[in-house]
């Protein structure tokens, strides 16, 4: 049995520890992950011949809440990293991607979009857009859009992004280039809103 003194001792250890997790910047928040799913039909713009492609896909993003927004344009749009994106087609084909562990500070070619959680204003709407990039595949980039009413959230505060993400969108969007739609991108409407599964613990 521990006395009082040892009981202390442990006591003080903890939070020296805990402090220096927090000095050292080694704090590490909870991981979300959100599920979307919608089906490229034939008013999506694929293909006939793709048609098992064009067939349900589901998809999958996982963020840690841990992270501020970088500021892309100031009071307008804004970056979060990601841990993994996923998106698995009809016919089998799946793209993975992963945000690096720091994001640029602007964009240029579609075709080299890095990886992230992108919130920005876009007329009367707030949109996010998950960017998803996997260069070892064969498509280029996969966007799932959704949109909200101006005011709804603020896009600089990442609390309540995640919060928007878990409620009804205005309109939601899914934008594919390369792959199957190598041509022209494909866009789904019927793309479902972010559905939350519980909050798993990162222990890394």
């Amino acid at each position: 049995m521990l006395n009082k003194n040892m009981r202390v001792d442990i006591k003080i250890g903890a939070c020296v520890v805990a402090a220096f997790l927090v000095a050292s910047g080694q704090v590490v928040g909870d991981e979300s992950t959100f599920h979307f799913s919608g089906t490229l039909g034939t008013n999506a713009r694929c293909s006939h011949s793709d048609s098992d492609f064009c067939g349900p896909y589901t998809g999958r993003v996982t963020i840690d809440d841990n992270q501020d927004a970088m500021e892309w344009i100031p009071g307008h749009a804004y970056y979060y990293r990601y841990a993994e994106a996923k998106i698995e087609f009809a016919d089998g084909q799946s793209v993975t991607s992963h945000s690096p562990s720091s994001l640029p500070p602007q964009q240029s070619a579609i075709m080299s979009v890095t990886p992230k959680l992108r919130v920005e204003t876009s007329g009367d709407y707030l949109r996010i857009t998950i960017d998803i990039f996997d260069p070892t595949a064969t498509f280029g980039v996969i966007a799932p859009q959704y949109y909200y009413g101006l005011g709804t959230f603020d896009p600089a505060n990442l609390g309540d992004v995640l919060g928007a993400l878990r409620g009804n969108p205005s309109m939601a969007k899914f934008f594919i280039v390369g792959g199957a739609c190598s041509l022209r991108p494909c866009v789904d409407s019927s793309l479902t809103p972010l559905r939350p599964a519980a909050a798993i613990k990162n222990e890394e």
